[in-house]
């Protein structure tokens, strides 16, 4: 990546960065909920196809749902953008994701497929993500962090001289530059931002889809240290983001799979699979601490959802759908204490 591109990808960033008028907020919303959905379609792809095999049906499965619905909520606002042409750009990449995933492409043409879908999506909805770290930075998981991902393309002091290097046009970013990470100068919003969605057209890719919340903040201040002696890091009080305990996400994800169950009762089946999408969306940043504490537990939610998501899709009796709800919230319930 040159520093020309990053220096564009800045400039664009900043201008996504601007206010917008509050009629838009919905839309925001909403563009964003896709973003999310088109990263765990990538991240749940990549676990299901091998060599242009089904390895994992239930993955695979879980790839086309959270594909199908990140389209249709697509289609909902496509016209609520800022170009009319890139509109219609961004309805032909919906059609040949579907049909690339339809035809078992290697999971790595699908990761950079969904990153360039997304980069439209940042660039059409003046998207932004989460402009501040929200848990407590650490250097020390940064630099495992880019020793194993960014190392081999960004080199070990930062200077775009890694052993992969070479054979990448664009050149990968020096990210020991101050004019890309320097403090007083750059914000690590912006590096954050590129770490997240990726850049269409080069070999940065999106790792959304890879690295949690709390680890692109890690990396992205630990990337920051090779052009600051002393890189300023926020100060964040571990109790600071009680928006963000277990047991309220898990409230969260209760009062929308009610609401999925109520919407459902008064056959309004659209709005009840969104909101199970909805509760998905907010379960999925946890599920990779239960997995790594209880795979079985973890995984067994993450099937229940599927599970829900096929029922609805079908139009299961009521019964059945409030049957499926009270497993995933039991489930929920009984997996609190591993995440504390």
């Amino acid at each position: 990546m040159t520093r020309f591109k990053i220096t564009q990808i800045l400039a664009l960033i900043l201008v996504l960065s601007l206010p917008i008028p509050s009629f838009a907020s919905n839309v925001k919303d909403q563009a964003e909920k896709i973003v999310m959905m088109l990263n765990i379609v990538s991240k749940e792809y990549h676990e299901a196809v091998r060599g242009g095999e089904i390895i994992n049906a239930d993955e695979y499965g879980e790839s086309q749902v959270f594909l199908s619905q990140s389209e249709e909520r697509y289609q909902a606002i496509s016209d609520k953008g800022a170009k009319k042409k890139s509109a219609s750009k961004l309805i032909g990449q919906f059609k040949s994701l579907t049909q690339m995933i339809l035809a078992k492409k290697a999971p790595a043409e699908i990761s950079t497929s969904v990153k360039n879908l997304n980069a439209g999506l940042v660039t059409q909805f003046n998207l932004t993500l989460f402009k501040s770290p929200r848990q407590p930075v650490s250097l020390k998981k940064g630099k495992a962090i880019y020793t194993k991902n960014c190392m081999v393309c960004h080199g070990p002091t930062g200077q775009g001289d890694g052993p992969k290097a070479l054979e990448l046009e664009p050149a990968p970013a020096r990210l020991a530059d101050p004019a890309l990470t320097g403090d007083g100068i750059t914000d690590p919003y912006d590096n954050y931002q590129i770490i997240s969605v990726g850049i269409a057209n080069t070999a940065m890719q999106a790792w959304s889809d890879i690295l949690s919340e709390e680890e692109r903040w890690n990396v992205t201040f630990f990337a920051r240290s090779f052009s600051n002696k002393n890189v300023q890091i926020p100060a964040i009080s571990k109790t600071a983001d009680t928006g963000n305990q277990p047991s309220q996400v898990i409230e969260e994800i209760k009062a929308l799979l009610e609401k999925s169950r109520a919407d459902y009762a008064k056959n309004k089946v659209r709005s009840a699979r969104l909101s199970v999408i909805d509760a998905y969306l907010i379960f999925e940043p946890i599920e990779k601490t239960l997995v790594a504490k209880d795979r079985k537990v973890g995984k067994g939610i993450e099937r229940t959802f599927g599970e829900l998501q096929a029922q609805l899709k079908i139009k299961a009796p009521q019964k059945k759908i409030e049957a499926t709800i009270s497993k995933i919230n039991h489930d929920l319930k009984n997996a609190l204490p591993l995440l504390k």
